[in-house]
């Protein structure tokens, strides 16, 4: 049976939302004058150890490592964290175009808006990120950085990604799978989709709940945006 998108939407976001909590549940995009701090000598030692044995690849090993697999066992990188590795990663000459391995094979970029991280986005896209790469995946959340950012609620990246040439019309899976969608199409269903506070999922922790009305929050917003670029 095809789950509604309603349903799709819920699941998607108490996944997405345990998974980045770890970030502390505020909003992680940050000014444009962040002071990016520099490695520690054994966090330096450890992503030498990376560029060592996947070379360009290196990148993309540590996100899909740090920001999904680490996770499931309660050990996930801050937002600062993950900044400052990229930041590292790019200055070693990692390729910021590189794909996962597994899952549906995301690229820095992608992670970056799924985290709604503005200022790891800027870093790659200042290196060459693709804006428009995309993940087509059957069994896994599809789509361009844009939709990844939507999927976020963050305002500040999408406005980047569109600013710097991301097609907001781009035809993409559907995230429940049904077919094609767009950008905005998405970002409409969600708005109609999310549960507010009264019809969350039982049980949902307070932080998860709060990150998700702040999405629910932007969205408007998100929908205004991209409505004016059809």
């Amino acid at each position: 049976m095809q789950m509604t998108f309603k349903t799709f939407v819920s699941c998607l976001l108490c996944l997405a939302l345990l998974l980045v909590s770890g970030c502390g549940g505020q909003d992680r995009t940050t000014s444009s004058t962040t002071a990016i701090s520099a490695l520690t000598a054994a966090e330096r030692a450890a992503a030498d150890k990376l560029i060592a044995e996947h070379g360009k690849d290196a990148m993309i090993h540590y996100l899909d490592r740090y920001l999904v697999y680490e996770a499931h066992g309660g050990v996930i990188e801050t937002q600062e964290m993950v900044l400052k590795h990229i930041n590292y990663f790019v200055s070693q000459g990692t390729d910021v175009n590189a794909r996962g391995t597994d899952g549906p094979g995301m690229t820095p970029l992608h992670w970056a808006a799924r985290i709604g991280d503005i200022e790891s986005a800027k870093i790659l896209v200042s290196q060459g990120a693709n804006v428009n790469a995309m993940v087509d995946h059957p069994q896994a959340l599809s789509g361009t950085p844009l939709v990844f950012a939507i999927l976020e609620g963050s305002i500040e990246v999408v406005k980047f990604l569109v600013s710097h040439g991301a097609d907001a019309n781009v035809k993409v899976r559907h995230p429940n799978g049904s077919g094609e969608s767009t950008p905005l199409a998405i970002a409409r269903e969600m708005l109609d989709s999310l549960p507010g506070e009264t019809t969350a999922p039982p049980n949902l922790p307070k932080e998860m709940l709060e990150r998700m009305n702040r999405i629910k929050t932007n969205l408007p917003e998100i929908v205004e945006f991209l409505s004016g670029r059809k």
